[in-house]
């Protein structure tokens, strides 16, 4: 019971700041960190090898789930604004799951597929 609310939370507060991140004015940066920081310090780093790993601390598998806020309150560099929102929403809610329980992986495994989000939102 407590895991269903804690996920309900979790998504609760990322529509939230995802809702706050699209009503900013857009001369005002919202996000802490840029799409580009997000992917060198989460997955070029290894961050994301080691969570899914099941070796990172607490602070690692924490700091994935403030790189991926950052990354869901960015804009989509290119394609669809909403299916940007619905990607980064789930990479969020995965890993704040893996956050609370670092035996809950397999959900951020699935999410964590680059090129399905890459072939839909990076540049050329």
């Amino acid at each position: 019971m407590s895991k269903v609310f804690a996920l309900l939370s979790t998504t609760m507060i990322v529509a939230g700041l995802i809702t706050v991140a699209t009503a900013a004015d857009d001369d005002k940066p919202v996000a802490k960190h840029s799409t580009k920081e997000v992917m060198k310090d989460a997955h070029k780093s290894g961050l994301i090898k080691k969570v899914v790993g099941k070796t990172a601390s607490d602070e690692e598998r924490d700091q994935l789930v403030e790189l991926y806020i950052a990354m869901a309150q960015n804009d989509a560099p290119k394609g669809s604004q909403k299916d940007w929102k619905i990607l980064t929403s789930r990479l969020v809610v995965a890993a704040a799951d893996a956050a609370d329980d670092p035996e809950n992986v397999d959900a951020l495994k699935k999410v964590t597929n680059c090129g399905a989000c890459h072939k839909a939102h990076k540049p050329a």
